[in-house]
């Protein structure tokens, strides 16, 4: 539970409990109870590349896949997507001619319509897989990793394969920089304890740039490019950042050289005491990141500047971010919640809403009959003293309304 700061204030029926909490202000606006069924991951996605809002939420499970849309009427299960919904997927996304993939254990379907698609099988299994608007990264056991570019045509090409030292723990490949074709990074953490960063050039064939270790193992990566700590105001100027998620509950974010590739300026922050999930994500119609652990975290820029707040929300184990109308800074969350009585975990998917931004603190308000006079915590639950002269419970008034007024008129009649 977040630490919270409760406050009583003012006199009468103007009294009032402040409760003050840290981090960004996070509203529920719906919640889907999935049962015993628990989603291993969440995305959303797109119904074009040119579109401003998302139209599904992808959800995989064990052995299935569903796929929601959003409707005028609400959110409703389709399965007329082109998605096999009989199998686990690892990874899903959409490319920028509107093709999507999908990619599961023994390969991935390039879906080029609802009725068309394309499948590519390996013998090996894919582990982990990372794409952007054009490019597609896919991680085997046995530590190969194989690169994949759309063509002019929209298809799918394979354009190099390497096979590494150190079976692959996670990777990711950063968006293509305006007015280019592709991105030149590919960052990837693997089980020896250390992140690499790759070159995606033409003729490169995942050349390795630059390697970093850690005392920990890595469990997620992430390419991002913000506007830098050390920008001077107004200034448009960016850099590419790489952030790394590690076991021991520290983010780890390093810059990146934009030409030779090289990691500089390493830093550490502890989020939490669970490991830690990087998510990419948008916020203000700018890339940020969440950075989950025992609390989400979010990192944005915010009035051109680099802020890292705390997300005053339901604990959450998988997340996606959400573009909708009239929830533009929104986040798709699976929390898992216990029920005491069976000893069973029951998973609900949260619709959220971020409501503000840039601030440390924020505040719920909870109205009072009475003047307050003392609060104390006991038992997990605030109990407060509240009194006043010449005043009467809401009870008691009722029963002596009753008593006075036998022509049962109302209150503010009585004495016209």
């Amino acid at each position: 539970m977040t630490p919270q700061i409760y406050l009583l204030s003012g006199s009468g029926s103007r009294s009032s409990l402040r409760i003050i909490k840290q981090g960004l202000e996070v509203s529920v606006i719906a919640n889907f109870e999935l049962k015993q069924f628990r989603p291993q991951a969440v995305w959303t996605l797109r119904g074009s590349a040119e579109s401003a809002s998302d139209r599904y939420i992808v959800m995989s499970f064990e052995n299935s896949t569903r796929v929601l849309e959003f409707q005028q009427n609400g959110v409703h299960e389709v399965k007329d997507t082109g998605i096999d919904d009989k199998t686990a997927t690892l990874y899903v996304s959409l490319f920028e001619n509107d093709s999507m993939v999908q990619v599961v254990a023994n390969g991935f379907k390039h879906i080029r319509d609802r009725t068309k698609a394309v499948r590519t099988s390996f013998e090996g299994k894919v582990l982990r897989a990372a794409s952007n608007q054009r490019q597609l990264i896919l991680a085997l056991a046995g530590g190969d990793l194989l690169y994949y570019e759309l063509d002019r045509d929209g298809t799918l090409n394979q354009v190099a394969e390497v096979t590494l030292d150190s079976e692959v723990c996670s990777l990711d490949i950063g968006p293509a920089p305006q007015n280019h074709a592709r991105s030149n990074f590919l960052a990837v953490g693997f089980s020896d304890h250390s992140a690499r960063v790759f070159d995606l050039s033409p003729g490169a064939k995942l050349r390795k740039l630059s390697a970093q270790a850690f005392p920990c193992s890595v469990v997620s990566v992430c390419i991002l490019e913000m506007k830098s700590e050390e920008s001077p105001e107004n200034t448009p100027t960016s850099q590419l950042y790489l952030y790394v998620g590690l076991h021991s509950g520290f983010l780890m974010r390093a810059t990146i050289d934009n030409i030779t590739g090289k990691l500089a300026d390493s830093r550490l922050r502890y989020i939490g005491n669970e490991p830690v999930k990087c998510v990419r994500t948008h916020v203000l119609g700018k890339p940020g990141l969440l950075a989950l652990s025992t609390r989400p975290w979010l990192i944005y820029n915010y009035m051109d500047k680099y802020t890292t707040s705390l997300l005053s929300c339901p604990g959450v184990y998988e997340v996606a971010s959400l573009c909708i109308p009239g929830c533009q800074n929104g986040i798709i969350g699976a929390s898992a919640v216990l029920n005491p009585k069976t000893n069973a975990y029951t998973y609900i998917l949260r619709v959220m809403r971020i409501q503000t931004f840039g601030d440390l603190f924020h505040s719920e308000t909870v109205p009072l009959d009475y003047t307050p006079r003392k609060m104390v915590i006991c038992d997990k639950k605030l109990v407060i003293l509240e009194y006043d002269q010449r005043t009467y419970s809401s009870e008691v008034a009722r029963e002596l309304n009753e008593k006075n007024n036998p022509h049962k008129l109302p209150a503010q009649q009585i004495g016209q």
